[in-house]
């Protein structure tokens, strides 16, 4: 495996993560992304899990080419990709990408009861997408540590699509 591979996958990996392990919407007015409430609604549990899964999968298969490509485009001498091209694939596509499937996991309710359980799962999501913008292609693995404790959260849900491996 290249060192290419190698910082693409961790990247790429640590990014999508977060965005797998999202659910919620967003964070409240004050920009607090410890407080982010969902409704409740009448989706079951099992029903929630399946939509999260089956949404975080869905979303995966369209986040990762984006990501590739633009990633790969213009590679510098050395034939990696520059600080610039990290920065903008993590600010305007990876990081808003996972932003966008915070969104809408979140428009998916809560079952009721699990309001709670949702919502510092969201916050802890939103912490890792807020902590991961702008942080340099040197400190890749920083991501993957911001957005760990929400994909545990996910794991231990059952919403396994949603966190990281």
């Amino acid at each position: 495996m290249t060192f290419r591979s190698t910082t693409l996958g961790i990247t790429t990996l640590a990014i999508i993560a977060m965005a797998l392990v999202g659910c919620g919407g967003g964070s409240n007015d004050d920009g607090d992304s410890s407080q982010i409430a969902v409704a409740s609604t009448s989706i079951s549990k099992a029903q929630f899990v399946r939509d999260a899964n089956d949404l975080c999968a869905r979303e995966k298969k369209k986040l990762y080419p984006k990501a590739q490509t633009l990633l790969n485009k213009d590679l510098g001498a050395n034939g990696l990709p520059t600080e610039e091209q990290y920065l903008k694939t993590l600010n305007t596509v990876l990081l808003p990408g996972l932003e966008m499937w915070v969104e809408k996991i979140g428009a998916l309710g809560a079952p009721a009861g699990d309001e709670s359980k949702v919502e510092t799962f969201l916050a802890s999501m939103q912490k890792g997408i807020d902590g991961g913008k702008d942080l340099p292609k040197s400190e890749t693995i920083r991501i993957e540590q911001l957005l760990r404790p929400a994909g545990e959260m996910a794991k231990d849900y059952g919403i396994k699509a949603c966190a990281f491996p």
